[in-house]
Order: structure tokens, then C-alpha cells, then sequence
């Protein structure tokens, strides 16, 4: 074998070797964009259950904003107001990127629950009491970057969401509109 021949048998090799690299390379992006988009979809299918698990399980909205709402989870006290028990305030947290739910705790103290008129301020209620032991968040949803709520149909009990996840390559709109529970 002379030295031409060996040269070019070592070019062949690395051809075919770099062919191979590159689809080896390929498949592997491939595979890892599906991973991904199955991971954002994993996480906007949990995060709008959990909303609309939420929504549809409520009896009113008490009060909403452009990032929230303040739902009465029903009257389980069966004293016609809602009590701190009975409440649930969902909002988007831009600061965390979260989705978040505030209710009491499932052991509150009778004395410790509070009964309100239909007539108070529920936004600035639950607003306040975000910060307290009593009424603590459980995260519905991480990564997203815009979240808003709208009080859609008031007759008829319908809620409407809007929130943008994020995810590594590109952003994902979750809308929805919810009828909550009937009385």
C-alpha cells in the first residue's frame, strides 16, 4: 500500500465518520426539542387543570382584578357570607412568574374564622392576608410571564383566564373560559 492510498483511505474514514457525527448530532437536537415540548405541555395541561379545577368548583366571584379574582368556594358554613374558610384568591404573581392560589388552612380555628359581609372589599381582604399563616399560596404554575382574568359572563358564572408560559424555546397562550360550579 503506498502512502497515496493510505492518505486517501484516512480521508474516506473521516468523511464518513463526520456523516455520521452529524446525524448523530441531529437526531439528538430532535430529540431534545421533543422532550422540551413535551415538558411545556405537561406543565400548561397541569396548570390549567389546576385553575379550572378551582374555578369550576367555586359558587361566585367575590371580587377580580386584571391579575386576579376572589372566589367563594360555597357556603359551608351555611351562614348565607362567606367565611375565611370559604375563600380562595387566585392571582399571577409577575415578580415570580407564577401562578398562585391562596385559601385557610384546612385546620382553621373556628375562632380564627373570620365571617365577612357580601359587601367587603375581598380584594383588598385577601390582599392582606397573603402575608399570613391563615392563608397560605400553593404554586398552580411556574414560567409564566403574563397572566390576566376577566370576569367573563357575571349571569352566568363565567370566568375567563389568559396566561403566557414560557418555555426554552418558544411561549405558550393558555385561554380559557370557566363556568363555575352551580348553586
Amino acid at each position: 500500500m503506498t502512502l497515496v492510498e493510505v492518505l486517501l483511505a484516512l480521508f474516506l474514514t473521516s468523511l464518513v465518520a463526520a456523516t455520521v457525527a452529524t446525524m448523530l448530532f441531529s437526531l439528538s437536537s430532535g430529540m431534545r426539542s421533543q422532550k422540551d415540548l413535551r415538558q411545556q405541555n405537561t406543565k400548561a395541561l397541569v396548570l390549567a387543570h389546576r385553575l379550572e379545577a378551582t374555578i369550576h368548583s367555586a359558587s361566585s366571584i367575590l371580587a377580580g382584578g386584571d391579575n386576579f379574582v376572589v372566589l367563594w368556594m360555597g357556603d359551608t358554613r351555611h351562614n348565607e357570607k362567606p367565611n375565611l374558610s370559604e375563600l380562595c384568591r387566585v392571582e399571577y404573581d409577575a415578580a415570580k412568574q407564577q401562578v398562585l392560589a391562596y385559601a385557610a388552612l384546612a385546620n382553621l380555628a373556628d375562632g380564627d374564622d373570620v365571617v365577612y359581609e357580601l359587601s367587603a372589599d375581598f380584594a383588598g381582604i385577601t390582599a392582606a392576608l397573603k402575608a399570613s399563616e391563615k392563608f397560605p399560596s400553593t404554586p398552580y404554575g411556574n414560567g409564566v410571564i403574563s397572566g390576566t382574568f376577566a370576569n367573563a359572563d357575571a349571569a352566568n358564572h363565567m370566568l375567563a383566564y389568559n396566561l403566557v408560559l414560557t418555555g426554552e424555546q418558544e411561549t405558550y397562550r393558555l385561554r380559557a373560559t370557566v363556568a363555575l360550579r352551580s348553586r
